[in-house]
Formats: C-alpha cells, structure tokens, sequence
C-alpha cells in the first residue's frame, strides 16, 4: 500500500527473478500479490520502493496439520540496510521473549553471497553461533531450554550485515486451532540516547519491552 504518492515497486524472489509493480495513490492504494508455492517451502523476497509503502505478508493456511491450520499476515519490518560484508561492521540485534513462541525466521539480505553468522544468546548468558545461508528457502529455527526461568528471552545478533527475524507461533503442534506471526524489530534502528516513540491504535494490545544493556530505562505510557 502507498502511503503518501504513486510507487514503483520491485519484488525479488530468492534466487529467482523479479518483477515490478506499479501502485497509484488514491482511493485503492493497494496492490496484491497471490503466489501458490507447489513444495510448500518458505520463499524470501526483497521488496524495495522509489516511496514509502506499507507491506502485508500472510499465508491461508500456517502450520504443521493440515486439519489444525489457520490464516497468518503480520507486516515485515523494513531492514536498515541491504549491505554484506566481509569484516565486523553492523550491530544488529533483534531481542524477543520466549514466553510467547520458541520458534523464529530469520532471512539475511539476497546481497549476502555467503552464510552469515548469526550469535543466539539467552537470558541466561548461553549463547550459540550458527550461520544462515540467504539463498535458500526461509529456516525456521527452534530455541530449546534447559530453564524456563532464568531463559525466558533470547537476542540474536549480526555484525556483517542487518537480518529479518520473525517469530512464528504454530496451533497445531499442541493440537489447537491458531498461528500467528511477528517481526523482531531490531534495536539497532533505534536512535541511541534520545527518546524512542511508539503507537498501538487497539485495545488490549500486550507491550513488550526488551534492552540489550544493563542501564535503567524509562518508559512512560499516554492515552
């Protein structure tokens, strides 16, 4: 959807080709894209635009049983940058409680010609270093807890290049209806030492907060 003018968009699959659309501004100012995936694997795409558009992303039918599916959409964060490189040059962390699903996505940018190292690091302090290749179908990783007390958030952090986390949660693996799907913003797009503002429009909406130093934050709330 185009925000504020006409867009030109161009949408890039993983290794595979690309396609633009045009969407202009008005009283429909919204495009659709409707792809069937015949191997059922997660695709990643690179979307990019010449003006500010929102994107919705959604399957009709999430999880592992068929009978136990449900719809899934949630909007993916736009990634600070598409850059990759060989040394140490981003600080890119994405920090998300586990309380609320284990299980996460993660896609390096199409630019990215090899793994990128990923740091996984626990509340606790445990920390694991695995690489995620970005041309292939989306990995869906699992966080596994040895205490669910001292372990209950997770971090995970790049330094060659910005990565796109989203948590998944799937219904169907404890037999229940429902799925659901977030992006993990990064923390890194955040202005440091000046204060951050943030909206939620609908009632009853959860807040989580996360912070990847020890110093004291202050949070305050407005209707």
């Amino acid at each position: 959807m185009d925000l504020k003018a006409d867009a030109n968009v161009t949408i890039t699959e993983t290794d595979s080709g690309s396609f633009d659309l045009f969407i202009k501004f008005g009283n429909s100012p919204a495009a659709y894209l409707a792809q069937h995936t015949g191997d059922k694997k997660a695709k990643a795409y690179r979307i990019t635009s010449n003006n500010p558009i929102a994107v919705v992303a959604g399957v009709t039918c999430a999880g592992n049983i068929s009978t136990y599916c449900d719809h899934v959409s949630f909007m993916p964060e736009p990634v600070p940058s598409w850059d990759c490189t060989d040394s140490d040059y981003f600080d890119d962390d994405h920090s998300a409680n586990l309380d609320v699903t284990n299980q996460f996505y993660i896609d390096p940018p199409l630019t990215c010609t090899i793994p990128q190292q990923v740091k996984r690091t626990l509340s606790s302090g445990a920390s694991v270093i695995f690489s995620v290749s970005s041309h292939a179908a989306s990995n869906l990783f699992t966080i596994d807890r040895s205490n669910i007390y001292t372990q209950r958030g997770v971090t995970f952090h790049t330094s060659t290049s910005n990565v796109h986390v989203s948590r998944f949660y799937d219904g169907s693996l404890s037999q229940k209806r429902g799925a659901f799907m977030m992006s993990v913003p990064t923390l890194s797009q955040f202005i440091i030492n000046q204060p951050s503002t943030f909206y939620t429009r609908f009632d009853n909406d959860g807040i989580e907060v996360n912070k990847r130093n020890p110093l004291n934050c202050h949070l305050k709330f407005e209707k």
